[in-house]
């Protein structure tokens, strides 16, 4: 007798615990490595590394919006057993997502000098090594994207527990290697080397993986279905999102190229590590918003609108519960941590940047549920032009911002930017999607998060001028976590806690059960 399916409430829990877990681990092994090999490379060598996979994500756009298309149509068709369909999405999503990266790759290849030299402007010393890493940027991207492919079959599949092992594979040993090379006494060119290596072999295993688990192989030659509805479906959701990717690379990435070819390349490093922190505490919601997103499209896809409005407001509220301490101890305790992690130096350019980003990062949390939901509806208008705005603004305001503000600049630019873009899609997906106002949104979803966060805010603040040691940081941080938390216990309403409870009994007594589904 087949094992019962367990709840979506157990399933999204189970699948953002694998995506925390990971994500944590990798942080973990980052914060202990990146001083380390900062020392060793200087703020110049730390930005050429950090461009293998600056340049690896923005060749990833010429997917041309594949991933996302291929997690929505495995995760419907599978659901629905629709085996015919699942080979013909399985093919076009390989072919989507190798070609256009391939060609893009051999593009920056051919003109990695012109790159290096003209664009980045790098010093004459560095000029070769600089040449070098632009190379085995390209060469990695390909890897990267075709791994990419068997993470969202995986993801489709909603087995986030593998596609988090790979993605912690490839992060935490490329990191760990790139020490151990640096600790031997290699440089840049042996970082590079690695780079295409490890991608490479993570890239096989995935597609390995993901081979063995997908219900039916690929269907090669999909073209021959190309004027199928499947095809058509998937083409149009994959490509319609192809310029919501692009603005959002924009809005994430493109700051570092216009700070590498507006200001000296050391000033790239002292950007990037209030960005990297940002994008560390980005996974962490990531964790939900991944997890919801094939679930949103199984409610969908089963006619479920009060289940689908349900799960959406749950969804917002438990992002903001895990985003809402980790922000307001950032903002207060920032120049505390980067001189104890980094020294004086960066925290003096590196402050300000992280706190403007970091409000720049809330107000895009805040956004993210109704981003998922705008994708998971069939409805990618409303972030294809959110995503428009927050891009023309980025490129306005940075271009305004950064040559008179340096790095602040940057940070101002995405945090005005974001607050023009996404608070007006916020309250449109809710009032168009959900017919909810503003008011009952506040009230619904923000309410409790909020009023928990405003009693941390007191607590870390009236504490905060005592932090001079990791001891003390370590103890005011956990403190007021625990009050934050146990707060957050109390504010919970009804149906989270009887959800709660369920959760946590599923895990503790059922998890034979979860592994028999899985099996």
């Amino acid at each position: 007798m087949n094992a019962p399916v367990p709840s979506r409430a157990v399933r999204l829990a189970w699948n953002a615990g694998w995506n925390m877990a990971g994500q944590t681990g990798l942080a973990a092994l980052g914060f202990w490595l990146i001083p380390f090999i900062i020392r060793k490379l200087g703020p110049e060598g730390y930005a050429l590394y950090s461009l293998l996979g600056i340049l690896s994500g923005y060749l990833m756009l010429l997917a041309l919006g594949a991933g996302t298309a291929t997690i929505k149509y495995v995760s419907e068709h599978a659901a629905a057993g629709r085996q015919g369909a699942l080979r013909t999405i399985l093919g076009a999503s390989f072919w989507l997502h190798g070609l256009g990266v391939a060609l893009g790759a051999a593009a920056v290849f051919a003109f990695r000098h012109e790159l290096s030299g003209q664009f980045f402007k790098v010093e004459p010393s560095s000029l070769e090594a600089a040449a070098w890493v632009v190379a085995c940027s390209a060469g990695g991207a390909v890897f990267f994207a075709l791994g990419q492919y068997g993470q969202s079959i995986l993801q489709g599949l909603q087995r986030y527990d593998l596609s988090n092992a790979f993605s912690l594979l490839q992060s935490g040993v490329f990191l760990g290697g790139v020490a151990i090379l640096l600790w031997l006494g290699h440089g840049i060119h042996a970082i590079g080397t690695l780079f295409i290596v490890v991608s490479a072999l993570v890239c096989f295993a995935v597609l390995t993986t993901a081979a063995r688990l997908a219900p039916v192989p690929p269907s090669w030659r999909f073209w021959r279905e190309a004027r199928s509805q499947t095809v058509r479906d998937f083409l149009t959701f994959s490509v319609s999102g192809v310029i919501g990717q692009v603005a959002w690379s924009v809005a994430f990435q493109w700051d570092k190229m216009f700070i590498g070819h507006m200001l000296p390349l050391s000033q790239l490093t002292y950007y990037l590590i209030p960005s990297a922190i940002l994008q560390k505490f980005w996974l962490i919601p990531w964790t939900i918003i991944t997890a919801a997103f094939p679930m949103l499209s199984e409610l969908h896809g089963a006619g479920d609108q009060a289940g689908v409005k349900r799960f959406y407001r749950k969804c917002s509220q438990l992002v903001l519960w895990i985003v809402v301490p980790g922000f307001v101890m950032l903002m207060v305790l920032a120049p505390q941590f980067l001189t104890l992690w980094l020294g004086e130096e960066f925290s003096h350019y590196g402050t300000w940047p992280l706190r403007l980003l970091t409000m720049g990062y809330f107000i895009y949390f805040m956004g993210s549920m109704p981003g998922v939901a705008a994708g998971g509806l069939g409805r990618m208008r409303y972030a294809v032009w959110a995503n428009i705005a927050l891009a023309a603004c980025c490129l306005l305001f940075w271009r305004f911002f950064i040559p008179r503000l340096g790095i602040v600049g940057a940070a101002l630019g995405f945090l005005i930017a974001f607050a023009a873009a996404f608070l007006p899609f916020l309250f449109f997906v809710n009032r168009d999607f959900f017919r909810m106002s503003w008011l009952e949104y506040l009230k619904d979803v923000c309410l409790r998060p909020f009023l928990a966060g405003a009693v941390l805010l007191a607590i870390v603040w009236a504490a905060h001028f005592r932090i001079h040691t990791w001891a003390s940081f370590v103890l005011v941080g956990g403190l007021s976590a625990a009050v934050y938390f146990s707060l957050s216990l109390l504010l919970l309403d009804h149906d989270s806690h009887e959800s709660l409870k369920d959760v946590l009994s599923a895990f503790r007594k059922g998890l034979a059960l979860k592994l028999a589904w899985i099996n």
